[in-house]
């Protein structure tokens, strides 16, 4: 379902709108509230998308830690 969406650039429109409303409150980009709201279920989708980020460097050393 994720390629799907993704595919569409509905990943991408998410990132644009998370992020003005994350990076103030809680220092994060858009693409990690992504991976805050993937952990809320019940799978690993969480720690997968925040394993994907951080392998292509797109979370800094202090964004990883938080």
């Amino acid at each position: 379902m994720i390629n799907v969406l993704e595919h569409y650039g509905a990943l991408r429109a998410a990132r644009k709108l998370l992020t003005p409303l994350l990076r103030p409150l809680m220092g994060v980009p858009g693409t990690v509230g992504l991976a805050l709201i993937g952990s809320l279920q019940s799978t690993d989708v969480g720690a997968g998308m925040t394993k994907g980020l951080a392998d292509s460097d797109e979370l800094t050393d202090k964004e990883k830690n938080t």
